[in-house]
């Protein structure tokens, strides 16, 4: 009995350190599966990575590189989905070719019904306006989104509608004050006759 007890007990104890193990490195990615943050919450939680290499981001996210698909050469998809409010999105880290210095996020979201595409951008589009005031979106592109009374016909015709915004890093950690990062946020027209793609890009950038 004694020694059924001290087994309990030691892995108790493993637990513990595992607990703490995970707690102490930042779980952030398993951790954040399935809360329904806003992107401005999102890029709290990723900005202390920016500039880190590669193997410091997933080691601070909890994943290895078994754990994550390489999409492009610099590109890797995360094994889980974000929510950004009330959606889900698959999720892209990318890193610079040859430094390996993380820098930019990828959320994107697969619709077929084009209704229902246009209904989420639209209410992401406004509650970045919220936030952020504004685009900075060239006026003279001709694919705006916030430009179309009606962006059916603009959609189909050029392929795909976006603004983008500006915004400074200023309250987030680990980031440099020469840097502001851009939020471009595109719907886009696919190959298939029903479906549509919402990608939300946050690159770094010097100002």
């Amino acid at each position: 009995m004694r020694q059924l007890r001290m087994i309990m007990i030691r892995r108790c104890v493993v637990a513990a350190m595992l607990l703490m193990l995970c707690l102490m490195t930042g779980c952030l990615g398993k951790a954040n599966i399935g809360k329904q943050y806003t992107l401005e919450r999102r890029l709290e939680i990723y900005s202390p990575m920016y500039f880190d290499q590669k193997e410091e981001v997933l080691a601070k996210l909890g994943l290895t590189v078994a754990d994550v698909t390489e999409t492009h050469q610099d590109t890797l998809k995360l094994p889980h989905q974000e929510y950004i409010g009330d959606y889900s999105f698959d999720v892209e880290l990318c890193f610079e070719r040859y430094s390996d210095v993380f820098y930019g996020l990828v959320y994107t979201a697969e619709i077929a019904d084009l209704d229902e595409a246009l209904s989420e951008y639209d209410d992401l589009i406004n509650s970045f306006r919220r936030k952020w005031g504004k685009p900075a979106t060239y006026p003279d592109i001709s694919n705006r989104y916030l430009d179309a009374q009606d962006p059916k016909p603009k959609l189909e015709r050029s392929g795909s509608i976006l603004e983008y915004w500006n915004l400074p890093t200023a309250g987030l950690a680990n980031v440099p004050a020469n840097m502001d990062y851009m939020l471009s946020a595109r719907l886009s027209r696919g190959t298939a006759e029903k479906d549509y793609t919402i990608r939300l890009e946050i690159m770094w950038k010097n100002v």
